[in-house]
């Protein structure tokens, strides 16, 4: 049987790792948004409700298309590194997909390919990893009209 002290530290160990698991998740997300570049992207919202979760904005980009040089590179489900810039009007637009990140200090975007476009504007369209905006069930509307 272990003694008082080995179950003590055995405690301790435990709580101290309890605390800094969600210490870690806090101060990384904090991070982001100390240090990270908000970007603004151009949306066609739509306002459902789902029983489990409330109000939401479902976000419908008008741009989850990128252009690139050779489609052939590029299946469905690839990882794609999305360069992200700016238009003239202050929203965010991709102008080039990786295979890798970039290594120089460009923001970009980690995610997926959803498919490749052969026809017309040629290029990869991206699974974008934020989709819905959770809001207060009366402004949420209200929201969808603007």
């Amino acid at each position: 049987m272990l003694n008082r002290k080995t179950v003590l530290l055995l405690f301790i160990l435990l709580a101290l790792v309890q605390l800094y698991v969600p210490a870690k998740m806090i101060l990384n997300r904090e991070g982001i948004i100390a240090h990270g570049t908000e970007y603004k992207f151009k949306t066609a919202p739509i306002d459902p409700y789902d029983p489990f979760r409330g109000r939401y904005i479902t976000l419908n980009f008008e741009q989850m298309r990128v252009p690139v040089p050779d489609l052939s590179e590029w299946k469905k489900g690839d990882d794609v590194y999305a360069v992200l810039s700016t238009d003239e009007e202050g929203f965010a637009k991709f102008t080039a997909a990786l295979k890798s990140p970039p290594n120089t200090d460009q923001d970009y975007l980690a995610t997926q390919v959803e498919y490749v476009v052969e026809h017309a504007e040629k290029g990869l369209v991206l699974i974008l990893p934020f989709n819905r905006y959770y809001m207060e069930e009366f402004k949420a509307p209200v929201a969808e009209q603007m």
